[in-house]
């Protein structure tokens, strides 16, 4: 979670944003400002979910900060710091819903205790959330929703584009599931299999709500939020967001022995730490390696490190790759054909298609588009020059096509792109 603290005293606010072990209670970044104006520009470009703000500030209290929040309905839970006493705040807050208040001087135990209810709180909330917005769902639907966001998790992209903005969308959806995380946030993922029955076991939705009910226990002291389908096989896949991550091993290993308790068997857990731009990758490598079976070895707990592209393609292919890669944004204003690079790198047309399927998981003709898709949407986006001159400087001789490709890749024409995001 993320936490906002609001002071204009600076000793203040740096001991309350440095000395203070906030990760403890599952708080994972913690920003500061000196004034309501900055903790304002702060809420609008993260996603704060509690706010610990001082009263009394030049120009704008924190009750004023707090009545902005209200205003703008953002799910933030706040906390008052003051060094009165006086009924005539409380008044004040109390319609407010502000959750509670510290009176300064206080310590790091009192301040932490607070903040954690708060933590506590949005948890709950969180939970209600979850099952507000999936009681419509059928468990079994449930599942399957869940399963194919996982497995329909954004890849990363080569070429001038990101995928920023489809992780963020993703990201979002995940919020709406209970889980809240940044981009440069990391997770766990592992799948449990059941080796062994030792009795006839539940249907699978019964084994998944059992295991969730178990794992749920586990986790919960680790401050751990996480989603979890079953494959037609049994097989638990679970998607864990954690603060703790240094004892994880320890905790995989209650939860299996408490599974394996729980369903009479012998199960195994493979695990990996993703980020979230590399989660689709390492979903599909846990997901899909057979190898993965050959390392158990008696152990009940496996640590896997996925063949990434970095590692899986030879530097060679690499290399090739970047100069693929540079000749096209050398060449964007131009037509581009596979055959121009194959000159211009001495290599055969057919080793280059080879080389960008390898290593960027598309044709040539699709790299070649996309990163020419890409440079026209920087032009329609930050200059003024016309729709026809980009298509031109992107090497199109077709105003109509240009448009018909732009618009199968962003959704929008690149006329509407351009009112959408041009302020020039």
């Amino acid at each position: 979670m993320n936490l906002l603290i609001v002071d204009d005293q600076s000793n203040v606010l740096t001991w309350l944003a440095t000395s203070i072990s906030w990760s403890d209670i599952g708080i994972s970044h913690v920003y500061s400002a000196s004034s309501v104006l900055t903790a304002k520009e702060i809420i609008r470009s993260h996603d704060i979910q509690i706010l610990l703000t001082d009263i009394e500030m030049p120009v704008q209290s924190g009750l004023d900060l707090i009545k902005w929040i209200r205003e703008k309905e953002l799910p933030i839970e706040s906390i008052l710091l003051t060094s009165h006493t006086d009924f005539m705040y409380a008044k004040q807050a109390i319609p407010l819903g502000v959750l509670d208040y510290v009176i300064q001087p206080a310590g790091e135990t009192e301040i932490k205790e607070t903040v954690q209810k708060a933590v506590r709180l949005i948890k709950e909330k969180k939970k209600m959330q979850h099952q507000h917005s999936l009681n419509h769902f059928s468990r079994k639907e449930t599942n399957q929703l869940i399963a194919h966001f996982m497995q329909n998790w954004p890849r990363q992209k080569t070429g001038f584009s990101s995928g920023a903005d489809e992780l963020a969308d993703y990201l979002g959806q995940l919020a709406d599931l209970g889980i809240h995380c940044e981009k440069e946030d990391s997770c766990l993922l592992f799948i449990l299999q059941v080796q062994e029955w030792h009795t006839i076991p539940d249907a699978p939705l019964q084994l998944l709500a059992q295991y969730e009910e178990i794992a749920g226990e586990v986790f919960s002291y680790i401050q751990g939020d996480f989603l979890s389908f079953i494959t037609e096989d049994s097989s638990l896949v679970t998607m864990l967001v954690s603060p703790a991550q240094e004892d994880i091993e320890e905790y995989l290993r209650i939860l299996n022995e408490n599974v394996q308790s729980a369903f009479s068997c012998v199960s195994v857990i493979f695990y990996s730490q993703a980020t979230m731009q590399s989660f689709a990758e390492t979903f599909e490598y846990l997901m899909h390696n057979e190898a993965l079976q050959e390392k158990q070895n008696g152990a009940s707990i496996h640590r896997v490190v996925p063949i990434t592209k970095e590692n899986a393609v030879s530097i060679h292919y690499q290399n090739y790759y970047d100069q693929i890669c540079a000749y096209i944004r050398e060449n964007i204003t131009s037509q581009i054909s596979r055959r121009d690079i194959s000159k211009h790198i001495h290599i055969s047309s057919d080793y280059i298609s080879h080389i960008v399927r390898s290593v960027g998981n598309c044709s040539c003709n699709e790299l070649i588009r996309n990163m020419k898709m890409d440079y026209a949407q920087k032009l329609v986006r930050t200059t003024s020059m016309s729709i026809g001159n980009i298509a031109a400087k992107c090497g199109y001789d077709s105003f109509a096509y240009f448009t018909r490709v732009y618009k199968s890749i962003y959704g929008v024409s690149p006329s509407r792109d351009r009112l959408q995001h041009y302020h020039g």
